[in-house]
């Protein structure tokens, strides 16, 4: 069934140190909302915040956990362990199953301090996902930015496909580039599915510091290796680190928008269905029963250099 969002939060969850301030809604979809750096004269927001409306999905917000896999399943539907499975379409009007089910659930809050929230979620199967599995979520400041730690436990019986990552938006003004060392990139359909890797072409060099200025991407770049940077045109940065596992990068730059979507993501676009159909270099996991997936997001920002 698909989700008709949330209402706004009864909790809201607010982080502070001396350089940042985090601002999380755990019953919306365990999602960040907020991620300014302070500044003398207030905020400069890092992430695009969200606003004030009666209803909200994920994409309304700050950042989201991809949870248990990253961008989509044609059809929803995939085979695991002999089986074939029918995922519930969980977005109105869209043909495949989308980003997980942890975005449309809510959150618990199983620890927190003034700089550190712990968020888990038990998950029984259902129409959205037929493992049982254990996510949670580690969101903590410290001197330089933000980390997201994430994990995804099965705690069923059987072996379960998994994919790691977030969903962040980040803000992108006039004169915003960004940068990473990745090796090619899977062009799409119209509804988003990789069609064919290319090599980088040179509105999409993401190695040379690729202009963001009226350029549309949704896109998964693969072989991505050390961190990423979004560079704003005062000389200011936001450099994205994760973890070794994380070697595709989604990109999501609408040129209508003021923010860009960077995911480091564990696997590419539809991995379960094409490692199944014999292509290598997907990213495609399976947990066995008790074995745990993690990965960590560190954003950090750097300030312009005055000179």
């Amino acid at each position: 069934m698909a989700f008709s969002g949330f209402k706004p939060p009864v909790k809201k969850v607010v982080l502070q140190n001396e350089g940042f301030v985090v601002e999380l809604w755990p019953e919306l979809g365990g999602a960040i909302t907020r991620f300014d750096h302070k500044t003398g004269g207030g905020f400069r927001p890092l992430f695009r915040a969200a606003r004030e409306q009666e209803r909200y999905i994920a994409p309304d917000l700050s950042c989201w956990p991809l949870v248990p896999y990253s961008n989509r399943i044609m059809d929803g539907r995939f085979s695991c362990n002999g089986q074939a499975y029918q995922l519930d379409l969980n977005v109105e009007g869209h043909p495949h199953a989308l980003h997980g089910f942890g975005w449309q659930r809510p959150w618990q809050v199983a620890e927190q301090s003034s700089t550190m929230c712990r968020l888990v979620l038990d998950h029984v199967p259902d129409g959205d996902w037929p493992f049982s599995c254990a996510a949670e979520q580690v969101v903590e400041l410290h001197e330089n930015g933000l980390s997201i730690t994430s994990s995804t436990l099965n705690t069923g019986s059987v072996d379960m496909p998994v994919g790691v990552g977030v969903h962040p938006y980040v803000m992108r003004p006039a004169g915003t580039r960004i940068q990473a060392n990745v090796d090619g990139v899977w062009l799409t359909d119209e509804n988003v599915m990789p069609t064919q890797r290319i090599n980088l072409p040179p509105e999409w060099d993401l190695r040379s510091g690729a202009m963001l200025d009226g350029v549309f991407m949704d896109n998964c770049f693969d072989g991505l290796s050390g961190s990423v940077r979004v560079l704003w045109p005062d000389q200011a940065s936001l450099e994205i680190c994760g973890s070794p596992n994380l070697s595709y990068l989604v990109v999501y730059n609408p040129p209508e928008e003021n923010y860009v979507c960077v995911e480091p993501v564990s696997h590419m676009t539809d991995a379960v269905n094409r490692a199944a159909a014999g292509q290598s270099h997907t990213g495609h996991q399976i947990l066995k029963a008790g074995e745990k997936a993690a990965c960590r997001h560190d954003f950090l920002f750097h300030p312009a250099v005055l000179k």
